[in-house]
């Protein structure tokens, strides 16, 4: 009778459950435990295994009851995974996609070791990893001697580029006065030159104000027509003054000097004569044009001075030893010095 009112009692429970509020529940619940208990209290039992039976589907009916009420008295609305996590359980491990990742199980089983069931061997990386990570290690992670090596390298560089500051500072302290002088002078040439395009400035800022009349805009076309006037009449006149400067240097050139001696008069001739031969040498190619007018231009070279026909002198003599090689490339003989 007694295991027939307990499983009578526990059909009522789960239909009160489905049906029915968590006050209606907790009141059954408490009302079935206390008939149970004091049943067991008074009724002696004949059998010790049906009693033990009774008793583990009872502790397991209130052990389903109270999970039962404690999820639905929970009101934080998280999934089970998120309260597995708050209370410091491990959560199933086939709920999310990254859980599978390597990552995701060694951290897995870092927290919660074997109870994990996490295969330990999967968390190891593969062999292709590990040459990847030693490459990668070797370029950018360099071993501990190359890394004190460095170090040291780069403390004495620095210790090196202290000395030559301080050098170049005692050295600079030694020419501290010339070297004043000379900052000095530029920051009065960069003062001065500042000053000259001010004054330009104020200058063309002047003329623009004869010119219209009245004080405008820079932005104005008007002054902008005039400004550009303006600057080429300054070309064409900079561009003049350098012609006529070029005709003073070649007036002064050309002058006749009373005090210079006389030109020589064989020079000319005998420059003239060596033209002549040099062209008579490589046009017929003769041999005896082409020392003669060798000869003429050496006479003539000795006898010149060094005046502007110097270039012209100097072009006849090259010339003519050009016939005498055009002449033995032509037809090669030995030269007969008795000529």
């Amino acid at each position: 009778l007694l295991l027939m009112f307990s499983k009578v009692n526990m059909t009522t429970m789960m239909i009160l459950e489905k049906h029915s509020s968590i006050g209606m529940i907790a009141f059954a619940k408490w009302i079935g435990t206390c008939f149970i208990n004091n049943s067991f209290r008074c009724c002696s039992t004949s059998n010790e295994a049906n009693s033990t039976v009774q008793l583990a589907d009872v502790q397991e009916y209130d052990d389903t009851g109270q999970k039962l009420e404690i999820e639905q008295l929970d009101i934080s609305r998280m999934s089970r995974w998120h309260r597995m996590k708050v209370h410091c359980e491990c959560p199933p491990m086939d709920m999310f996609r990254w859980q599978r990742t390597r990552k995701a199980l060694r951290k897995r089983y870092a927290m919660y070791g074997r109870a994990s069931g996490v295969d330990p061997g999967l968390l190891w990386p593969s062999s292709a990893e590990l040459v990847e990570q030693q490459l990668e290690d070797d370029l950018w992670r360099p071993k501990l001697l190359e890394t004190i090596e460095m170090e040291k390298a780069e403390i004495e560089r620095k210790q090196q580029d202290r000395k030559n500051r301080l050098h170049a500072i005692e050295l600079n302290l030694k020419n501290y006065g010339k070297l004043l002088k000379e900052y000095e002078s530029r920051i009065q040439k960069k003062n001065a030159e500042a000053l000259a395009v001010k004054l330009e400035k104020e200058r063309k800022i002047r003329e623009i104000q004869d010119f219209l009349g009245y004080a405008a805009d820079p932005t104005d076309p008007k002054v902008v027509e005039y400004l550009e006037k303006k600057k080429q009449e300054e070309k064409k006149a900079a561009k003049l003054a350098k012609k006529k400067a070029m005709e003073t240097k070649l007036i002064a050139q050309c002058a006749f000097d009373p005090s210079a001696p006389p030109d020589d008069p064989v020079a000319d001739y005998m420059n003239i004569l060596g033209m002549i031969f040099s062209m008579c040498g490589l046009m017929m190619r003769l041999k005896w044009c082409a020392w003669v007018a060798l000869y003429c231009s050496f006479v003539s070279f000795s006898n010149s001075k060094i005046t502007d026909d110097a270039k012209q002198i100097v072009s006849s003599f090259m010339l003519s030893i050009s016939s005498v090689v055009m002449c033995y490339l032509q037809n090669p003989t030995p030269i007969n010095y008795a000529l």
